[in-house]
């Protein structure tokens, strides 16, 4: 999941991603990707907006772009 989420910020920093784009891109089920995009929430490593009924979209979060030794745009 980090990963289709670091090639997506590499497209467009400003973008969130899905649910659907999320459960597409990484073969998980939707109870999967919720479990792991809230666990991923919390440590910090996504920044997610959430809505009721397990609805989010998200995008990795600045700083663990710079943890992985990505250039962010500026």
């Amino acid at each position: 999941m980090l990963e289709v989420l670091s090639e997506s910020y590499e497209k467009d920093p400003y973008r969130y991603l899905e649910r659907e784009s999320l459960v597409r891109s990484t073969g998980l089920s939707m109870n999967e990707a919720l479990r792991n995009m809230w666990y991923l929430d919390i440590k910090g490593l996504v920044e997610a907006n959430w809505a009721l009924g397990g609805h989010f979209s998200a995008r990795i979060s600045a700083a663990r772009i710079v943890a992985l030794g990505t250039r962010t745009r500026e």
